[in-house]
């Protein structure tokens, strides 16, 4: 389940920065890369779960957090996901 959640995340966070013209080229192309790593770890392309993925999206919440509620929210359910894999 925390799969299915992890994806479902990570469709809209992409989703969401593609819509958001808010958020600077540079910090986009950053989610933008988390959210592909996310995505190999899913399919099995990695070995195991880096912990500089949940650092830097754990980066990326603090920088979000104020000013852009739903990435924040987007970006809390992906750590949590991860977190219900055991990560």
């Amino acid at each position: 389940m925390p799969k299915e959640t992890l994806k479902t995340s990570v469709e809209e966070l992409r989703d969401q920065l593609g819509g958001d013209n808010s958020v600077d080229e540079a910090n986009k192309e950053a989610l933008e890369e988390l959210a592909g790593r996310i995505e190999s770890m899913i399919n099995g392309d990695g070995d195991h779960w880096e912990e500089a993925l949940v650092e830097g999206l754990e980066k990326q919440l603090i920088i979000y957090e104020e000013n852009h509620p739903v990435l924040t929210r987007i970006i809390q359910n992906i750590l949590s996901a991860i977190s219900g894999l055991g990560v």
